[in-house]
């Protein structure tokens, strides 16, 4: 009878840590997604404040003359 209950009880362990690996997979491609989207965002802010930089200084040469 203890035999089965071990052997019960592995299977139930076993399914656990599945169950966990499955999470932690999950959680590591979810932060790396984050990751590679603010990567994204910061490209993007920088590109869009270096293009208003070069229009104002545009601006600021053809006022001057």
């Amino acid at each position: 009878m203890t035999r089965g209950c071990s052997g019960l009880a592995l299977l139930l362990v076993i399914g656990v840590l599945g169950i966990l690996a499955v999470l932690a997979m999950a959680f590591v491609t979810m932060a790396q997604f984050e990751r590679r989207a603010s990567q994204q965002r910061l490209h993007a802010t920088k590109a869009l404040l270096l293009a208003r930089s070069g229009l104002e200084d545009a601006l600021a040469r053809l006022d001057r003359g």
